[in-house]
């Protein structure tokens, strides 16, 4: 669960450090010591060695290790979604998986012959009704009771292992989902205001989606002379900027220079041939104005379009919920089809197998379906997420 990484890319708040390196300390101790305590149990109950009274709290420390296992481990990594991936799978499984599991090593080792003969011992005939029958009785009795107790127990415990670290899975993700929209939108706002004569309020108020002159590469000396600043059309809808068309480049650069070196007020004479080279500029770009297909790399290669379509994912990242909540109210009706069909045949085939004192759950009727349901709508909302990076920031659509 934890990741290296180095102090230049480490982005926790100071008042945080101190509990994140406790818990990058502790986290893995926990997860040990659960883990082997809950081999133990399992072991036990395999060789049938359950009726010793003090193993129901050796079942609580080891509910405890596991919980606090899972809670330092968030917090050691508490801006990574592996926590919450890694705590979805575990507490799905042990929720809904701890009865199946005790009831597949009981078929194994045969723990209902074993109950059923400690039940006989405990009910001594009328024949054998000695001394010694009634002690054994008595014995038998006092076991069937710490192995009911230790059965009930060990199976709650699992199953509420499962649920609780499926909550906290969940609201790791969420956090970590909001923190890294929360950052964007920060790292959009603070390079937005890097080059441009503007100060962050203005900068904020600009166009939803910026246009070429929006963007931190264009400079405000040359964006005063720019012919597609004047008509306010953006580089790529002409096929004509900066970084792709020579002569659009060439002029702007005699242009700053005669801005910044002749400081004189322009005679009648200057503004006219200014005005004539504008015209002539702008008249020779829409004439040579090439395809799409053969602009396309151009304009892909062009960092100021690189950044446009960089403000454009981060601020059309909204869009994912609701394609994802289109797709999953899609796949609903067929989702629940086959979940229904797959697992009333899982239950027919497992409940065929039965040991006292643990009940289980149909898993077709259980919330079981909910909580998967939850886990691949996160996993589609990962995958739309990638998908939109991948077609703005990739493809550059």
């Amino acid at each position: 669960m934890a990741v290296k990484r180095s102090k230049k890319d480490d982005t926790t708040p100071l008042w945080f450090l101190p509990v994140k390196r406790i818990s990058a300390i502790i986290w893995p101790y926990f997860l040990i010591i659960g883990l082997v305590l809950m081999l133990v149990l399992l072991g036990l109950l395999f060789f049938k060695m359950i009726s010793i009274p003090w193993l129901t709290t050796v079942s609580s420390i080891m509910s405890f290790c596991l919980i606090m296992a899972y809670i330092a481990g968030s917090c050691a990594n508490w801006d990574l979604t592996t926590p919450g991936w890694a705590g979805l799978i575990f507490g799905a499984a042990a929720f809904n998986g701890a009865p199946y599991l005790i009831l597949f090593i009981s078929k194994i080792n045969g723990f209902s012959d074993f109950i059923q003969k400690l039940k006989d011992t405990a009910v001594p005939s009328a024949v054998t009704n000695t001394p010694a029958a009634i002690a054994a009785a008595a014995v038998a009795k006092t076991a069937l009771i710490v192995i009911k107790t230790f059965l009930v127990k060990f199976t709650s415990d699992l199953m509420n292992i499962g649920l609780t670290i499926a909550i906290l899975a969940v609201m790791h993700l969420i956090f970590v989902f909001v923190i890294r929209i929360i950052r964007t939108k920060g790292q959009a706002r603070k390079h937005a205001t890097k080059y441009l004569d503007m100060t962050a309020s203005d900068a904020v108020r600009r166009d939803y989606i910026p246009k070429c002159w929006q963007t931190s590469r264009c400079r405000p000396a040359v964006r005063k002379v720019c012919p597609n600043y004047l008509e306010r059309t953006t580089c790529w809808k002409i096929r004509s900027g900066c970084f792709c068309q020579r002569d659009l480049a060439n002029y702007l650069k005699e242009m700053v220079e005669d801005i910044t070196e002749d400081t004189t007020t322009p005679s009648a004479q200057e503004m006219r041939d200014k005005k004539r080279n504008y015209e002539m500029i702008k008249q020779k770009l829409k004439s040579n104005t090439p395809k799409w297909k053969d602009q396309k790399e151009r304009c892909f290669s062009c960092p100021i379009y690189s950044e446009h379509q960089e403000h454009k994912f981060r601020n059309l990242q909204w869009i994912n919920f609701p394609i994802t909540g289109l797709i999953v109210g899609v796949l609903f009706v067929p989702y629940e089809i086959a979940y229904k069909f797959a697992f009333t045949y899982l239950d027919n085939i497992l409940l065929q197998v039965k040991i006292p004192y643990v009940t289980v759950s149909r898993f077709a009727d259980s919330p079981f379906e909910w909580v998967l349901l939850g886990v691949l709508t996160i996993v589609i909302l990962s995958y739309v997420m990638a998908l939109t990076e991948q077609i703005l920031l990739e493809w550059k659509w």
